[in-house]
């Protein structure tokens, strides 16, 4: 929508709410909200962002509402929505989301078999009695109310619009960004400080959907002349024990180092490969950050990583240690090329993600009889203002 130039923009008060552990826990997820907001706020200032807390806001006190990540707080981002809805809020969403059931054992098989249902009964899942029968019940809630759902690939996209019967006019596809300064790192710091180069490095949360142990496993399997890093916070620590006992001399567990720190960076630029191999991962941004650093990069098959790295990547199959296996040993058999990090920095940007991201917020906005954003006169919008204050 063209602006006529004698209207102003009003001050648009903007909550990005997510899940309690997201400071604790920290990931790919949680550097999305990061970022879109620091692009956003630097870009369009008129979008006053907060991150919501419960304990000191209300949700009647914004005006667009963005959820980041709902499956890690389901059932609460499902009443959020819903609240924000009945109150006239705009509401946002990007799901975060692959429907991965679980990680083994007779639950992780009930969640496989009832998924499968669920692709062929989806709408029957929705509603009425059956609907306690969907594991993604609270998430379909949270789509319902959303005007806007913001997806990061188009495969996710594909996904909702098939399991929750969403209309794809509904959707609009918001690709990762990736944070320019890997492309700038020095491995010497990493390698100086640890006398660590050319190895595999892994960096994520230490649980069981980031398939740890089979990497470990894998790289041991493939008799590889390097070292296996991780780089993460233990999430489960019986899970974190499986790990510990499984790894040999030359695998190296480090805890996680902030994103920001430049001995992080350095570790990206010292590693000759960098795996992600995930039972799902929506992007991984791990993945990317490798591809912008220079290293080769071996990915789970599962999940919107092909729409980012296309050919340029070794693609696994995550349940399967030879899979994992053979996709190290080729990539670290192969030489680094330049080709996959042009790209990437060409095509992906943190600032293009907070530009697609603001043109959303003001798509919905214009689209809605609220009119808040526009205001015909410096006047109107001082008296909003000060109706505000």
């Amino acid at each position: 929508m063209r602006v006529p130039n004698n209207i102003r923009y009003i001050m648009i008060r903007c909550a990005y709410v997510t899940h309690h552990l997201a400071k604790t826990s920290e990931g790919g997820a949680e550097v999305q909200i990061q970022w879109t907001e620091e692009q956003i706020t630097r870009l369009r200032p008129e979008y006053n962002i907060s991150r919501f807390n419960p304990w000191t806001d209300s949700i009647d006190e914004f005006d667009l509402i963005h959820i980041f990540a709902p499956t890690n707080f389901a059932a609460e981002s499902a009443r959020i929505a819903t609240y924000a809805k009945t109150r006239g809020k705009i509401v946002l969403t990007s799901p975060i989301f692959h429907p991965y059931p679980g990680d083994g054992g007779w639950s992780s098989l009930y969640a496989c078999l009832t998924n499968k249902l669920l692709t062929n009964l989806r709408r029957a899942f929705l509603s009425g009695p059956l609907s306690r029968l969907n594991p993604h019940i609270w998430l379909y809630h949270t789509l319902t109310n959303s005007d806007m759902i913001l997806p990061n690939s188009k495969q996710e996209a594909d996904i909702l619009s098939q399991y929750f019967d969403i209309e794809h006019e509904r959707i609009r596809v918001i690709p990762n960004g990736i944070d320019s300064r890997f492309a700038q790192a020095n491995p010497k710091l990493f390698t100086d400080q640890y006398g660590l180069k050319n190895f595999i490095l892994f960096v994520g949360r230490i649980e069981p959907v980031k398939n740890t142990t089979m990497l470990i496993e894998a790289f041991k399997h493939s008799g590889l002349d390097t070292d296996l890093v991780i780089i993460g916070r233990p999430v489960d620590p019986t899970y974190y024990e499986r790990c510990r006992i499984l790894s040999s001399e030359r695998v190296h567990i480090f805890p996680p180092m902030h994103p920001q720190d430049e001995m992080f960076l350095s570790a990206y630029a010292a590693a000759k490969v960098v795996a992600l191999p995930s039972l799902y991962e929506t992007v991984g941004l791990v993945a990317l950050e490798g591809g912008l650093a220079g290293a080769n990069v071996v990915v789970t098959e599962v999940g919107g990583a092909r729409e980012y790295l296309r050919d340029d990547a070794w693609y696994v199959d995550p349940q399967n240690i030879s899979s994992i296996s053979h996709g190290l040993r080729s990539a670290y058999n192969s030489p680094k090329t330049s080709f996959l990090r042009e790209r990437l920095a060409n095509d992906y940007s943190w600032e293009e993600t907070g530009k697609l991201t603001a043109q959303a917020y003001d798509y919905v906005l214009n689209s809605t009889d609220r009119k808040i954003m526009l205001a015909q006169s410096a006047e109107d919008v001082d008296k909003i203002a000060q109706s505000r204050a």
